[in-house]
């Protein structure tokens, strides 16, 4: 059978045996089939990776634990497997199953014809036993009647939630510098010389050439790089809050009550 309870609702809770006691976080979580439900746990030992069935187990919201129906001492000597195992073959599950199944009641022993070990006993003349010896019996003392209830102090250990740190979040400009290759294109002056032949001269220099021409001015346009910056989403962050457990020794002075009595001489009594 299996536990009615999601494997990652059981990883990483604290196992306990059937009396209370911790055994250690749960660290593998052995799903059925669909994946729904979980059917084994695996919990870290001396001994190893022990390998425990969930069905009987309750879970403590209270303090996010699993109570297992096993004692310490069974659940230490379950069948164990590696960490890197996720998944259990059917030997194994079969070897976890007969560690943790309830005792057989033993049968007594037949014969090959059917017949029950007593039966063939009494066939076969058996000296009779002696008779024990009679022992004397020895009247109990008889109680006075005045009962004292001794009482004695139990830790009880409860856990209540409190704050323990404000965590803010908040985002910080970070300035990186970034390097960049632009093409810049920009015009150049060519000038190009072709020989005039005689009779190829131009109409405007008919009444001859002017040596005293001005200077002819080109303005010559080049490209600059005009540099602007944009804000960008680059990346989504969550903030996700999860429950985690630890183990805490408590000590304690306990008080319990003890009975004496003191006995009295005859003058006393008198």
């Amino acid at each position: 059978m299996s536990l009615h309870v999601e494997p990652a609702e059981l990883a990483g809770r604290l196992a306990r045996d059937a009396h209370g006691r911790p055994l250690g976080e749960v660290e593998t979580v052995f799903a059925d089939e669909d994946g729904a439900s979980s059917r084994f746990i695996g919990i870290d030992t001396e001994q190893g990776r022990v390998v425990v069935p969930v069905d009987g187990a309750e879970v403590d919201p209270t303090v996010y634990a699993l109570d297992l129906p096993y004692m310490a001492d069974r659940i230490s000597g379950a069948p164990t497997v590696s960490p890197e195992v996720e998944e259990l073959d059917p030997e194994t599950e079969r070897r976890v199953v007969a560690h943790f199944s309830a005792d057989e009641p033993q049968h007594a022993p037949t014969d090959e014809g059917g017949g029950s070990a007593s039966a063939i006993l009494e066939a076969v003349d058996m000296p009779e036993p002696e008779p024990e010896a009679q022992t004397q019996i020895v009247d109990e003392p008889v109680p006075l009647g005045e009962e004292v209830v001794l009482s004695e102090e139990q830790l009880v250990v409860e856990t209540e939630r409190v704050p323990a740190q404000r965590v803010r979040v908040r985002k910080e400009i970070v300035e990186e510098e970034v390097t960049l290759t632009v093409v810049l294109r920009h015009e150049e002056l060519v000038i190009e010389r072709e020989p005039i032949a005689p009779g190829e001269a131009p109409a405007e220099t008919a009444n001859g050439p002017r040596l005293d021409e001005p200077p002819i001015e080109i303005v010559l346009w080049a490209e600059e790089p005009v540099v602007s910056t944009r804000a960008v989403p680059t990346e989504r962050v969550r903030v996700v809050r999860t429950i985690g457990s630890q183990q805490q020794d408590l000590t304690a002075q306990l008080r319990r009550e003890r009975a004496s009595f003191d006995h009295a001489t005859g003058e006393d009594q008198r």
